[in-house]
């Protein structure tokens, strides 16, 4: 290919990618699901000897609609129906009242509550003090992960429209990702050492980011209801199932419904309950920051110090996304750093 035409078939690339942006979350979901799940799928090509286009994408729907039947689905609805509970609390809550006023209510509360107990030790608490520095540091990642998130939420048609083209870029990307990113990646990478490197790194980060968010989730939703339940909460499964959801968004993860029941706990005077509620949101949030890094150490062969500053770093300057590229620019840095270290090694021919 020459260098007019690689700049000509990177500007249709660039023109075809601007086009998409709207759809860019359900698009990028649907790819990285088909990539995590090619190996039982083509398996299953193998098995039943699917060579035409028209058997795979027959296996791979029945192999998308299996896995969301039997476990995407029934987490959605059960998270969907939480969600109705909580926003129907949070308005019995604030009745009138907007959201900040309502939140400020609660801070006061809690200083109130909390700080003459902290007093008396000789130290200085400010539950609204403490709270402004969190949300100056946090508000930037909150804002992203929350619009995200509110706009999946905010309607019906938004919602369906998100799902139903996350299955078909699953269903599609199944049957052809494999070879577009044969066709692809040598036009747009073509020096072939880098391309390996970017792609066998971002393979890894994938695999390590997903598989660790989803023990996580399921350890954070299970010590979630757990807790709820053994506290007395109402319908503690609803508040599991939408907090195995939320613990794969940074920062967010299991906050949210923890501190609502603890709200709860405190405006039907259960006061220990809900403080044992917090002091439990304070530990599953722990399980979240240290263990994460520790179990993707593992697969991309980063110490647990970069890893944490590149999954902290990478949040904090690109939101969510930043969960998966900071990461990979460091997992990129320590293989470009080891295959040098190799080659100084080699012993040099006379």
């Amino acid at each position: 290919m020459s260098s007019r035409e690689r700049w000509f078939f990177l500007g249709v690339v660039g023109l075809s990618a601007l086009t998409l942006q709207p759809l860019w979350l359900p698009l990028a979901t649907g790819m990285i699901l088909a990539f995590l799940s090619e190996g039982p799928t083509y398996r299953l090509f193998e098995r039943f000897q699917a060579r035409h286009d028209q058997y795979r994408l027959l296996i791979s729907a029945a192999f998308v609609l299996a896995v969301t039947s039997l476990f995407i689905a029934p987490l959605i609805l059960l998270s969907w129906s939480a969600v109705h509970e909580l926003l129907s609390f949070w308005k019995d809550l604030n009745g009138d009242a907007s959201l900040m006023v309502t939140s400020q209510r609660v801070l006061d509360w809690l200083n109130h509550f909390i700080t003459p107990w902290i007093e008396r030790t000789g130290l200085h608490f400010d539950v609204n003090d403490v709270s402004g520095r969190l949300k100056s540091g946090v508000e930037p990642v909150l804002k992203r992960a929350a619009g995200q998130f509110a706009e999946i939420l905010s309607g019906t048609p938004a919602a369906i429209l998100f799902v139903i083209i996350t299955l078909m870029a699953w269903v599609y990307f199944l049957v052809n990702g494999r070879e577009q990113r044969r066709f692809l990646l040598p036009k747009l990478i073509p020096w072939p050492r880098e391309r390996d490197i970017i792609c066998g790194t971002m393979g890894e980060i994938l695999k390590a980011l997903v598989l660790t968010s989803v023990v996580l989730s399921v350890v954070q939703s299970t010590l979630v209801v757990l807790t709820l339940g053994l506290t007395g909460i109402p319908k503690f499964y609803l508040w599991g199932a939408l907090a195995f959801f939320l613990s794969f968004i940074p920062v967010f993860g299991t906050a949210p419904v923890m501190i609502g029941a603890a709200i709860y706990s405190f405006v039907n005077n259960n006061t220990v309950t809900g403080i044992v509620i917090l002091g439990m949101s304070v530990f599953i949030g722990t399980i979240d920051n240290f263990i994460r890094p520790m179990m993707m150490k593992g697969s991309t062969e980063l110490k647990f110090f970069w890893l944490f500053m590149a999954l902290v770093g990478g949040i904090a300057i690109f939101g969510l996304a930043g969960a998966v590229v900071g990461p990979w620019a460091f997992a990129m840095f320590t293989v470009i750093q080891s295959q040098e270290q190799k080659k100084e090694k080699r012993p040099s021919i006379k």
